[in-house]
């Protein structure tokens, strides 16, 4: 029998209280970036990749929403453009904690926010 998840198994992914309970703090979040990285088959690592498709000027002001442990902006460092400011935001104040540690940069600024109700100018 195959097991439910998702909606079959009552969890809905839009339900902040079960969400907030999966990212409250970043082992979770650690321990399945960590089986991707034990197990992944491609050489070049995903926040490489990721980055790698950033189409943007010298200049630029970045929100990124669900930033999670900040390792997209962490890995990428040694690549970001003096003139980039960068705002990461997650509902998780382990997630927001742990961002912070790894970007300790002036270019980066960490704040608390929930997805779903942005607190910036026009929503974003």
């Amino acid at each position: 029998m195959k097991p439910k998840v998702g909606q079959e198994a009552g969890v809905s992914y839009d339900d902040r209280g079960y969400v907030s309970e999966q990212y409250r703090s970043a082992s979770n979040l650690g321990a399945r970036g960590a089986l991707h990285g034990r197990f992944s088959t491609n050489g070049y690592p995903w926040q490489r990749w990721v980055f790698d498709g950033f189409d943007l000027p010298a200049e630029a002001r970045i929100l990124e929403v669900g930033c999670g442990l900040g390792n997209l902006w962490a890995e990428n460092l040694d690549r970001l453009p003096g003139g980039w400011n960068v705002t990461l935001t997650d509902a998780s104040p382990g997630m927001i904690r742990e961002s912070r540690d790894h970007l300790d940069d002036e270019r980066f600024r960490c704040r608390l926010a929930d997805a779903q109700e942005l607190p910036f100018e026009g929503g974003a």
